[in-house]
């Protein structure tokens, strides 16, 4: 029995935790189709959650497209993009996992959306390391969670978090297409971990060694 907790002590301990780390933000950037947002949008710093101080990004406003003029395209791309910048503080070790949620609300007059994409990302500058997850579907409402899984990041490393979504669109030579992004928005280091996501494999090994030390315990 005793051989069992030692066990299951030493997977606790194999799970990356983070310890104090923080995404402090130094710049922060909001791009229309490469042009910066004109309405603007907001960026929060989220409270310390198990180890870890993430972010929040949100619109101050609707991001408005226009569909380009016939002749020259037969259909749209509409690009979002919210990322910040800075340097880390505190460490967050390879393997820590953190979840991410966005939610995008696309509408339109006389749009018809055929697909969108999203990325969202954290980007070590100093080598070049990303961790990003990606997807895409069809509609007029992009929400989700992801768990992303850290590569590292020391103190002092620069980083980039972002979250991108593209909408491939048609409609009129006058139509509109506008994307909102509202205070409930895109979160890194979110307070609850997404729920339907699948189970990092940490996580799973934990679950299994649990079973094995309750049968191991029924047995003696």
């Amino acid at each position: 029995m005793i051989a069992a907790w030692l066990l299951g002590v030493a997977a606790l301990v194999a799970v990356p935790q983070a310890q104090g780390a923080a995404f402090p933000i130094s710049a922060f950037s909001c791009l229309q189709d490469d042009e910066v947002c004109p309405g603007g949008a907001t960026i929060v710093q989220l409270p310390e959650v198990n180890g870890l101080a993430g972010v929040k990004m949100y619109l101050n406003e609707p991001a408005v497209f226009t569909m380009c003029p016939q002749y020259e395209c037969s259909e749209q791309e509409s690009r979002l993009e919210l990322f910040v910048e800075g340097r880390m503080a505190g460490a967050l070790p390879a393997g820590v996992v953190f979840p991410v949620s966005w939610d995008y609300v696309i509408d339109g007059e006389g749009a018809e959306v055929l697909q969108w994409e999203i990325q969202v990302r954290i980007y070590r500058e100093a080598s070049g390391q990303v961790a990003s997850w990606g997807d895409n579907g069809t509609g007029f409402r992009v929400q989700g969670s992801r768990n992303l899984t850290s590569f590292g990041l020391q103190d002092g490393d620069l980083f980039v978090l972002g979250a991108t979504l593209e909408v491939i669109w048609v409609g009129d030579p006058d139509a509109i297409l506008t994307i909102d992004v509202p205070a409930n928005s895109i979160d890194f280091g979110a307070v609850t971990a997404p729920s339907a996501d699948v189970p990092e494999p940490g996580s799973a090994v934990l679950a299994l060694l649990g079973l094995a030390i309750l049968a191991a315990g029924k047995k003696r």
